[in-house]
């Protein structure tokens, strides 16, 4: 194989401790491989003298299979060789493994350094959760009963009403976080005590602050000098007083630097100049006036100088926080330490380790200085892969066994992705930097990339020298760090596609030879419409459809036609890449499915997610308590239950009033003799002799026994993917195997642990993997695909926000800056960030966004051939695409929250060179119905319900009535535009238009201040609804039984505390109270929360109705909203739900013989009802 010069440098150094920067492509794992082979032949060592660290157990393997091949290769070249044969045979003895492996090893080598049983095992997740959990649980009993004042303390600060579980995730969150330290609990104290400052001004978390404050200024100086311009350019006035603003930020900078008190005043007593007025006989162009006026209000005085005066906290303030709250974080620290050391006793009574432990564990036998010199003497190299991802505690037991210069590191900083997992990338920086001026250690830089095309190499250079700079990736991505092709060159070419008419006619997404990359837009018509005077008739709202839905309709699609292009494209050549799988499982195997696109879903959660799983865990659910609906009519309908629609439509129908669908199912076998209930009583008894049979069968023996005796594993082989499937099957004995390792081996805690993993992501399920050769689309995270390649590499979602939801979590913590604690008053139950917080959060996003950049990087780098990228296009995009136009981008990279603004910001200049021509952003509408209905979905629906009843066993008479509630009404050319469903609550929203019809009480000032939870309306909407469901109305409630019955909710799991404090027990005491709810209570019967299908306007429609009741043999609505409303406004508010309250009337007159003759909405926030 012919080598790069550097490659070459790489597998050829010796005398010096080696890090190689090895580029995405760069042939990293031959070099590494090759440089092991070399040294096995040349210098005659035994491979038991190398250790090789991987990041997986699946690289260890494909290194020592490398490793094998090239030594095989030798011997055929050169014949008879005793020494390289030895080597061979050692292979699978040697020193290839992970982190992990090589700490098993050596502690069961050594186990009596530490007086440890070499026997111990690696607790499983679920085990390892249990264990903290019963841990936990004994020290907080404990606290309680002596009444520990400092515990006690925490518990006020921290914990919410009735629920410590937030303290307790708290200490488990820093527990985490300090097992990538060398000394944890030493380093925890350290970070305690920066909360003792003596001088605040002096500290490093008001450098933070500042540094930050200074950033947001030269960003508005940037936005002001862009609106000067285009005031020159333009002839405008306005330029006088944009320079007062420009004046009026460079004195803010510089009194900064001298005082932060003075700054504060400063800018609270900030004064706006107006523009001066635009005369009508003056000759201006107004959409350069428009513009100026925009950035000056929005992007200058609302963003720009308003977000300065928030920062309105007195260093005063600041020191007597940081002072108050050190002894609360010493509390805390030693809370911690105790978590740590009763939490090891445990896991040593039952002789069992997590993976923290083995890293401490060795840490601690190799501070046996005699270990330490064996393990140098014993290891004449030493390698470490993927070196990026490390941490403080695995640096150092490398540094530990390392001589002077045995030191290999590979890795690629621009491919750190595994910050959740506590990977420092600074390490790898650090040391880059540090081997650049070390004579005794070298630094090399593998660049060439040996997998793109020209083109995609390029347009990752063009993305990434404009994003991946060192003030917001933490890294320059300047000559070093380019990719380099490593053949002659084509032509540089990216392409961005505008859907105009999206119809099966003109979506076409050809590969064609000059543009292997594409970027896809899709685009609200509606709020394309704000920056466009274009419209047409008849335009479908996206917003209509589920972003999903959307993006898995256009990539099957987009697969389809590359399948069909004529280019020798297989499915096996294409992965689908998201940032998360979660909520797309079902989605892109049903639309798959409905495409004929075999399909190969590489997420761990996955694997309970698709049909045969899924159902089989509903199958166990209902062995185990068959009073569940939602399991029970899945199995029903399956091919285990072996019952039809038409079945189930005429148990329903039996009781229509009876709420519990395996009520009216018992009900139905005891009351009726037909054959349905023959049938119905067989099913139960089965389902009863099964739950026998668990009682004595151990469990996987009995999941296998049901998978066979009940021929579902059969009907599973029959499938379409059939063995896969039933390799999916196999993962469900896999955990029950280790399930019954534990002391709980029932059916029903195997299923609250299943339920476990799925709720809390405690486990790792890994789906079962498909060699090369199986013909599939591939679809998985980002993070999976890391390590592979494809031909074509499809990704979607660039629209999605990044995740920094951890940011809202009382208490931060960071490897530099330590501990960051809210500041919680009690009293006037506020909180705010202390100023350790702010510097720990500015940290955090920062670090957040750069490893974004990274993931994005690991993105478009697994592509050999070709890059389709596919977003959304919402407002924000919009406003992005307006601004670039002329020139002006008011975000600055450190303020992007997705992959698609990252993207038009690094394309910026092409866009605004090449508009004009192309006119590239111009979108129009999206064809609804030809990316979201299936051809089988496009039928008459009318025939098919005409059809169903022919086949059900019903008198002429209850047909009829059947007819009469649920008549489908469409034509075929109405239907065909519409969504097959939607929601009441969905109409309502278009209705309602977003002004000032919101009220904000701020009881403290918002700058700086802010309530303990902060939910959107709609979620506080939800909650609301879901604790008037649990209302009974017959009850004479007091203000102590509502408190209880929300205790009761949160201890069922049925909210949490944080959902909790959103619920308004005031607001539904003064409901219950009412006329209306005394009304409600003397009622004869009460319909809560009743859900339904309907059809209005051609369209299929879901629902859930509020409440109903029967008053003097008729039946009243009522809806209740938590909208915020003033009083005087409830009339006019209440007429955008009449469509809403029409259909729910609608719905009730079809389901109930009784008329509606009076319905009301009861507006929860000022207690007001409107009849409507």
């Amino acid at each position: 194989m012919k080598w790069s010069i550097n490659q070459q440098d790489a597998i050829n150094t010796r005398g010096k401790n080696i890090l190689v920067s090895a580029a995405a492509g760069s042939g990293k794992t031959a070099v590494l491989t090759q440089r092991i082979v070399n040294i096995l032949i040349k210098e005659k060592i035994s491979i038991d003298s190398m250790l090789i660290l991987t990041f997986t157990k699946s690289a260890a393997n494909e290194m020592k299979s490398r490793i094998q091949s090239r030594l095989y290769k030798y011997l055929q070249e050169n014949g008879k060789d005793i020494h390289i044969k030895n080597q061979i045979d050692l292979i699978g003895q040697a020193n290839i493994s992970t982190m992990h492996a090589f700490c098993v090893s050596l502690l069961r080598e050594n186990f009596e350094v530490l007086d440890i049983d070499p026997n111990f095992t690696l607790g499983n997740n679920s085990v390892i959760s249990i264990l903290k959990d019963e841990t936990i649980q004994e020290i907080f009993e404990e606290k309680y009963e002596s009444q520990d004042e400092d515990f006690l303390n925490l518990v006020n600060i921290y914990s919410k009403k009735n629920d410590d579980s937030y303290l307790i995730n708290i200490i488990y969150q820093i527990y985490t976080f300090i097992q990538s330290k060398k000394e944890p609990i030493k380093w925890l104290y350290e970070q305690a005590e920066k909360y003792n400052i003596k001088n605040i001004n002096d500290s490093e978390y008001m450098s933070v602050m500042k540094k930050d404050i200074r950033l947001n200024i030269e960003s508005l100086k940037s936005i002001i000098q862009n609106a000067i311009g285009l005031c020159k350019n333009a002839n405008l006035k306005y330029e006088e007083t944009l320079i007062q603003d420009m004046e009026n930020l460079i004195y803010l900078e510089q009194i900064l630097q001298k005082d932060y008190d003075l700054f504060i005043k400063e800018v609270s007593q900030l004064k706006y100049t107006k523009l001066k007025p635009i005369r009508k006989n003056e000759d201006v162009d107004m959409s350069v006036v428009e513009k100026v006026k925009n950035i000056r209000d929005y992007h200058i005085k609302k963003y720009g100088f308003e977000e300065l005066k928030k920062h309105n906290i007195t260093t005063s303030i600041y020191a007597k926080q940081m002072k108050d709250y050190y002894p609360v974080i010493l509390s805390l620290c030693k809370l911690v330490e105790e978590f740590a050391n009763r939490y090891m006793v445990a896991k040593l009574e039952k002789n069992i380790f997590d993976f923290n432990d083995l890293e401490h564990q060795t840490l601690k036998i190799l501070n046996d200085e005699d270990c330490a010199n064996k393990l140098k003497q014993k290891y004449k190299y030493i390698f470490y892969d993927e070196y990026q991802d490390s941490n403080e505690v695995q640096d150092t037991i490398i540094q530990k066994i390392a001589s002077k210069d045995n030191l290999f590191f590979v890795g690629d900083v621009k491919q750190s992705i595994y910050r959740f997992r506590l990977a420092e990338p600074q390490i790898f920086i650090d040391k880059y930097e540090l081997y650049k001026a070390d004579e005794n250690s070298k630094k090399i830089d593998l660049s060439e990339n040996f997998r793109s095309s020209s083109r995609v190499i390029d347009f990752c250079n063009m993305i990434f020298e404009k994003i991946m700079t060192k003030d917001v990736a933490g890294i320059e991505y300047d000559e070093s760090a380019r990719l380099k092709y490593h053949k002659k060159k084509y032509k540089k070419n990216y392409e961005i596609i505008k859907n105009k008419k999206l119809t099966s006619e003109n979506i076409k997404f050809k590969l064609y030879p000059k543009s292997s990359v594409k970027i896809n837009i899709l685009t609200n018509i509606e709020e394309k419409n704000k920056y466009s005077d274009y419209e047409k008739e008849n335009d479908i709202d996206i917003s209509d459809f589920e972003d999903e839905e959307l993006m898995a309709e256009l990539t099957a699609k987009q697969i389809i036609d590359m399948i069909n292009s004529k280019k020798n494209i297989n499915y096996r050549d294409i992965i689908i890449l998201k940032r998360s799988l979660k909520g797309s499982v079902n989605i892109y195997s049903r639309v798959f499915k409905k495409y004929n696109i075999p399909l190969f879903i590489d997420y761990s959660q996955a694997v309970f997610e698709v049909l045969e799983v899924s159902l089989f865990i509903d199958f166990l659910k209902i062995i185990d308590n068959i009073r569940q609906d939602e399991a029970l009519l899945a199995v029903l309908l399956s091919s285990i239950g072996k019952f039809d629609i038409d079945d189930i439509t005429k148990i329903k129908i039996y009781d229509m009033k009876e709420k519990y669908f395996y009520n009216i199912f018992f009900k139905y076998a005891r009351e009726v003799q037909d054959e349905l209930s023959e049938k119905i009583a067989k099913f139960i008894k089965k389902i009863e002799n099964y739950a026998d049979i668990e009682r004595y069968m151990q469990l996987d023996e009995f999941i296998d026994y049901i998978m066979t005796d009940s021929s579902y594993k059969d009907y599973i082989r029959t499938m379409p993917q059939g063995e896969m499937r039933i390799q999916n099957l196999e993962i469900i004995n896999e955990k029950a195997r280790e399930f019954i390792q534990n002391e709980n081996k029932s059916l029903f805690h195997f299923l609250m642990y299943i339920d476990a993993i799925l709720k809390n992501k405690s486990d790792d399920i890994t789906p079962k993997s498909i060699s090369k050769e199986q013909n599939l689309v591939r679809l998985m995270s980002i993070h999976k695909s890391k390590g592979l390649e494809s031909r074509i590499v499809i990704i979607n979602d660039l629209q999605k926000k990044f995740n920094m939801q951890d940011k809202n979590k009382a208490i931060l913590l960071d490897a530099k800056y330590g501990i960051g604690s809210n500041y919680v008053d009690i009293q006037d139950d506020y909180y705010m960030p202390t100023l350790a917080k702010k510097a720990v959060l500015s940290e955090y996003e920062s670090g957040a966004r750069a490893e974004e950049i990274r993931i994005l990087y690991v993105a478009l780098t697994r592509a050999k051939n070709d890059i389709i990228l596919n977003s959304i296009g919402k407002a924000t995009y919009y406003k992005l695409i307006e601004n670039i136009r002329t020139g002006f981008f008011p975000k600055g990279l450190e303020s992007i929250n997705n992959y698609q603004d990252f993207i038009l910001y690094a394309i910026a200049d092409d866009i605004r060179d090449n508009f004009s021509n192309t006119k590239l952003y111009q979108f129009n509408e999206i064809d609804i119905k030809d990316i979201i209905l299936a051809e089988e979905e496009k039928t008459d629906l009318r025939q098919k319900f005409e059809d169903m009843l022919k086949n059900i066993s019903l008198s002429e008479e209850e047909k009829k009535l059947i007819r009469e509630k649920y008549t489908y009404d469409y034509e075929y050319k109405d239907y065909i535009t519409k969504q097959v469903k939607t929601s009441v609550t969905s109409l309502a929203k278009k209705n309602i238009e977003l002004k000032s019809k919101y009220i904000v009480e701020k009881l403290f000032d918002y700058d700086y201040h802010k309530k303990i939870n902060d939910f959107t309306p709609e979620k506080i909407g939800t909650l609301n609804h879901l604790f008037l469901q649990h209302i009974d109305f017959k009850k004479d409630y007091t203000s102590d039984d509502l408190e209880k019955q929300l205790a009761d909710m949160i201890k069922s799991d049925f909210i949490t505390q944080e959902e909790s404090e959103v619920i308004n027990l005031k607001q539904v005491y003064n409901f219950i109270k009412s006329d209306i709810g005394k009304r409600i209570k003397k009622s004869q019967n009460i319909y809560q929360e009743e859900s339904f299908i309907d059809s209005y306007d051609g369209t299929l429609l879901s629902g859930v109705i509020d409440l109903f009741f029967e008053e003097d043999n008729h039946l009243v609505l009522l809806d209740y909203k938590t909208d915020s409303v003033r009083k005087e406004d409830v009339k006019e508010h209440a007429k955008m739900y009449k469509e809403q309250i029409n259909l729910y009337k609608t719905a009730i007159n079809k389901a109930f013989d009784k008329e509606v003759k009076q319905s009301y909405i009861y507006f929860l926030s000022v207690g007001e009802i409107v009849e409507m």
